[in-house]
């Protein structure tokens, strides 16, 4: 399959490109608004890269990218800052039209990543039947993308699968926070850690884990909508940081209940999992 991979800089883009290729009859086209370091990659011959900016509107892109037979959508800007505005005013835009073109030039299998900020602020286990009420500028964007896309549906036949992502575990990744304060600890810059109480229940998935469930969705030749891609188990949010603070070997001092508890997020959340295994064919 030709699979036009978008934000192939980001860090899910430079973990799941070397799995997709791996695939002999795949062929990887990846593409970012700036250069990517192809010698990642050299051991594969099925991974080309278009360099191109979403901004720029090009209505030709489709044989830019050598005719794709499906999109995987992995780029996104301006995160972690959930609250700007310039996720609706701006991303959302430049997102929907960039499909658009896409998807009218005659890519039918397209694969979107989506957030579990769209459910908003509701506690315990999350389904995809769940209506949205996202109280974040991120997740209001990628909730009306969805919606967009449902609509065009209503234009042009194509399969739309919606992979809506909860936390990932991975500690070195640089764009969180909490891996930013304990590298801090690491390079010996501070020796203690301000965290929130931590008993917050969150739904944490492995990485590993994360990319292969994606690349089963994106397999699939179905119209199967919103698919969350989540662990099913809840854990504190301690928990994880003693994980992370273990790979890392260092005991600084925390001091729990510095921050307090995010207001755009639920005490405990987690995401279920049952359709996504009803597609796999797992027994839950």
């Amino acid at each position: 399959m030709k699979i036009l991979v978008t934000g192939a800089n980001g860090f899910i883009g430079s973990n799941i490109i070397p799995k997709l290729a791996a695939v002999s009859n795949n062929n990887i086209i990846l593409t970012s608004r700036s250069e990517i370091n192809t010698g990642l990659y050299k051991q594969y011959n099925n991974i080309s890269f278009v360099q191109y900016d979403i901004k720029e509107r090009d209505l030709d892109i489709f044989n830019k990218f050598k005719q794709p037979e499906a999109v995987l959508h992995l780029a996104w800007d301006l995160l972690p800052d959930f609250h700007n505005p310039k996720h609706i005013e701006d991303l959302f835009l430049d997102n929907y039209l960039f499909l658009k073109t896409l998807i009218k030039s005659g890519i039918n299998n397209v694969n979107v990543i989506g957030t579990c900020l769209e459910y908003g602020l509701v506690n315990g286990e999350l389904d995809e039947s769940l209506s949205t009420a996202p109280t974040t500028s991120y997740g209001f964007s990628k909730d009306i993308l969805r919606r967009t896309l449902e609509l065009l549906q209503l234009e042009v036949n194509f399969d739309l699968k919606w992979l809506r992502l909860f936390y990932i575990y991975n500690p070195t990744n640089l764009k969180s926070r909490l891996i930013q304060d304990i590298i801090k600890v690491v390079d010996k810059e501070v020796d203690f850690l301000n965290l929130s109480k931590g008993d917050q229940l969150r739904d944490y998935l492995d990485l590993d884990e994360l990319c292969n469930k994606i690349i089963n969705i994106v397999n699939i030749h179905e119209n199967v909508g919103i698919v969350n891609c989540s662990s099913g188990k809840p854990i504190e949010v301690k928990e994880i940081v003693n994980r992370i603070l273990d790979f890392y070997k260092i005991k600084p001092i925390i001091n729990y209940g510095y921050y307090d508890y995010p207001s755009y997020e639920s005490f405990e959340f987690w995401g279920s999992t049952k359709k996504y295994n009803s597609l796999m064919g797992i027994n839950n």
